[in-house]
């Protein structure tokens, strides 16, 4: 995959959470097109952008440009959340309607950290 700005990154990452709150029916972010095609570390362009900033490829959660939400009162989990699981609060949803609205936290977020990108 290319190499891809911070912005690129939280861009791509809320197209992706905007599809799957679209469709909420769809339960693995290997369902999304661009995900496929992409093939982003650990299917999330976050991660990616974090491990292609990474200088010896040793991946840190704390350049993910989402990371001041991880764990905060806002609840975003992360897939390395919970002892690198995998699990988010989205895949442990329990019906389509919490899978859309863990979804849409996750793409505020995206659009929280764009607009300070833009200020």
């Amino acid at each position: 995959m290319k190499k891809l700005t911070k912005r690129e990154a939280l861009e791509k990452c809320r197209d992706m959470w905007q599809y799957l709150a679209d469709n909420s029916n769809v339960d693995d972010k290997k369902s999304v097109p661009q995900v496929r095609k992409d093939n982003p570390y650990l299917r999330c362009y976050c991660c990616e952008y974090a491990i292609q900033q990474s200088h010896d490829k040793c991946f840190s959660c704390s350049i993910c440009p989402l990371s001041r939400y991880w764990h905060s009162k806002r609840h975003i989990s992360c897939e390395l959340s919970s002892l690198n699981r995998g699990w988010t609060s989205w895949q442990y949803a329990s019906s389509d309607t919490d899978r859309r609205k863990a979804a849409l936290r996750i793409v505020a977020a995206c659009k929280r950290e764009l607009a300070k990108l833009d200020e």
